[in-house]
């Protein structure tokens, strides 16, 4: 009977870790580094999606790149065009540097970056400039303060979408109510 007591203890530790590590990835905590951020070269192709994603095509290898913390209004929305076209300025206006946070990808596979050009972030460029709403996704949360500021200046000096009060579908219902858009 001991015996069994015993090996029982033995495995109790290990439950503690399983439970420990759940908690952790749960909550966004983690121990691990962050990755590099890597700067992209001058022999690349960049190439706008919409107002929060893009590929760059480097020794002809194409990847998909999603900004962290906003959500920029879908193809075919109101503003979906002022974003995409806000992000091609931007983007095409210096040397990029691709900042990564805790989760480096999303389940569609692209990688979950934030942007810097000439110091300055280009997620909250967006944001500030009322094309596109900053949103919080876990764990990535890095700036999500800085974005959260500069929703609040967009919405208190009316740029962008947010003249009108606001987009008049956000992104993420948009998405729900039109499953089959191109």
């Amino acid at each position: 009977m001991k015996r069994r007591t015993y090996k029982a203890l033995k495995k109790l530790p290990l439950f503690f870790v399983y439970i420990l590590s759940f908690f952790l990835s749960y909550t966004g905590i983690s121990f691990a580094k962050n990755p590099p951020a890597r700067t992209i070269g001058t022999d690349v192709s960049v190439h706008i999606v919409d107002g929060d994603t893009f590929t760059i095509k480097e020794k002809g290898k194409v990847e998909r790149y999603r900004l962290i913390g906003i959500d920029a209004p879908e193809k075919g929305q109101e503003f979906s065009e002022k974003s995409t076209q806000f992000l091609k300025k931007l983007l095409s206006s210096g040397e990029i540097q691709l900042e990564f946070d805790k989760k480096t990808k999303d389940r569609y596979h692209r990688f979950l970056v934030y942007v810097w050009v000439n110091d300055t972030l280009v997620n909250e460029e967006i944001v500030a400039e009322g094309l596109a709403v900053a949103k919080a996704y876990r764990p990535n949360l890095k700036h999500q303060s800085r974005l959260k500021n500069a929703q609040n200046y967009a919405k208190k000096n009316k740029t962008g979408f947010w003249l009108q009060g606001g987009l008049k579908v956000y992104p993420r219902e948009f998405k729900k109510n039109n499953p089959k858009r191109k």
